[in-house]
């Protein structure tokens, strides 16, 4: 079984080093595309590359969900029947191995799904994200486990095939896996992390992108927590709590088990 990962990114400078370093621990090759970063981002992909972080080149596009369909059509052939790709967001690091996770699935099954703590900045570190220029985990002390879930690694197969770009994932995979992979999610790292990030969502949302209603904030306290806010939790005080009600988007859990059940009916009479 080998691991691909494929990383589409921007303006994720301060970040994209060290979580490609990471994934480098599990995935036998990461394919980096560059979604036109006005950054360095751009240039710390180029350094990185190697026989196994593979820059693909960049694309110049508004984003939408299924843009990674574009690189994944041409870079399909370098993954037999039983491999797995990971879609990665580039300020994720995983706290399950998916290489041992993967490596348990049983065969019928071809999606998972991540269980997601997302740790945030708290008003009161505000003059501290102010400062701060790079990415620091040790800065973050307040989390939040989200309620909701994205598919993130897919099995290969034959028969998986894109219809347009508004889809995350091919059609044709097999059974999400009931079990979700443990990620930490740092979307919120300095001021200026921050207001780049707003203003590049709020631009690909004026521009069609059908999403990020999270993002549409103008100015970068805004996305500060208060200390108080009663979703957080403390890694100090509470550890790590991991969220165990979500499936994945807005499906819902009958949904949820009904595909479950008609995909595995379709892998056994060899349809997926």
């Amino acid at each position: 079984m080998k691991i691909f990962g494929l990383l589409l990114v921007k303006n994720e400078d301060d970040i994209v080093e060290e979580v490609i370093a990471d994934a480098l621990k599990w995935a036998d090759k990461i394919f980096v595309v560059d979604n036109c970063s006005n950054d360095n981002t751009w240039d710390i992909i180029k350094k990185l590359a190697s026989d196994r972080v593979v820059v693909w080149g960049r694309i110049y596009t508004n984003f939408q969900e299924g843009l990674r369909s574009i690189v994944w059509e041409s870079i399909r052939h370098e993954a037999n029947e039983g491999d797995w790709w990971c879609f990665m967001d580039a300020d994720e690091f995983y706290y399950d191995n998916p290489r041992q996770f993967l490596s348990d699935i049983p065969d019928r099954y071809g999606v998972v799904a991540t269980n997601t703590i997302e740790f945030v900045p708290l008003q009161s570190q505000e003059r501290l994200f102010e400062s701060i220029s790079g990415f620091d985990k040790e800065i973050f002390e307040r989390y939040m486990p989200l309620n909701w879930s994205e598919s993130r690694f897919f099995k290969s197969t034959n028969k998986l095939k894109y219809n347009g770009l508004t889809s995350r994932l091919p059609f044709a995979t097999r059974a999400m896996y009931i079990d979700r992979i443990k990620v930490f999610h740092y979307p919120l790292r300095s001021a200026k992390q921050i207001q780049k990030r707003l203003d590049t969502r709020r631009n690909a949302v004026e521009n069609g992108f059908n999403g990020w209603g999270h993002a549409v904030q103008d100015k970068w306290q805004e996305k500060l927590y208060r200390d108080d806010d009663t979703k957080l939790k403390s890694l100090k005080d509470d550890g790590l709590q991991w969220g165990s009600c979500a499936v994945n988007f807005n499906i819902n859990s009958m949904n949820f088990i009904i595909r479950r059940w008609v995909k595995s009916i379709m892998y056994y009479f060899r349809l997926l």
